[in-house]
């Protein structure tokens, strides 16, 4: 078996078992399915969720290898569509919805902007960034 990281999906028997639970599941494509809907009321919430769920497997060696990079791009796209949303009124601008976006937004556009490029060669991650990541994890 082979390594190549120290994440939990940097080897080969991990990278086996999410392409096993991804044929299974069809994860991907219940995110495409709520990517696809147009930005409203009815939909804000359920495409939100869906960007949550990219931004939590949305990596090599664990997303469908053949939709991550259309996923991560239309991401950003709804992103940016739920952000025009809130500035507009949705979720009654509260502002924590507001900030949220935009932490959201940031890593999504790391992300994007990190492929290819070492570890060692990505821009330090910003102290808010990674207070707003850390609430991921309680």
């Amino acid at each position: 078996m082979g390594y190549w990281g120290n994440a939990p999906w940097d080897n080969d028997q991990s990278a086996d078992w999410f392409d096993r639970v991804f044929e299974q599941t069809k994860i991907d494509e219940v995110i495409n399915t709520a990517l696809s809907k147009p930005v409203d009321y009815d939909t804000c919430d359920e495409i939100r969720s869906a960007i949550a769920l990219f931004i939590l497997l949305g990596h090599v060696y664990i997303y469908n290898i053949d939709s991550i990079d259309n996923h991560l791009e239309l991401c950003i796209s709804k992103n940016l569509e739920l952000k025009k949303y809130w500035s507009e009124g949705g979720w009654d601008n509260d502002p924590e919805i507001g900030q949220g976006l935009d932490f959201e937004l940031a890593v999504l556009e790391r992300r994007r902007d990190s492929v290819g490029v070492p570890d060692s060669e990505r821009p330090e991650i910003s102290p808010e960034l990674k207070e707003w990541w850390s609430n991921w994890i309680d």
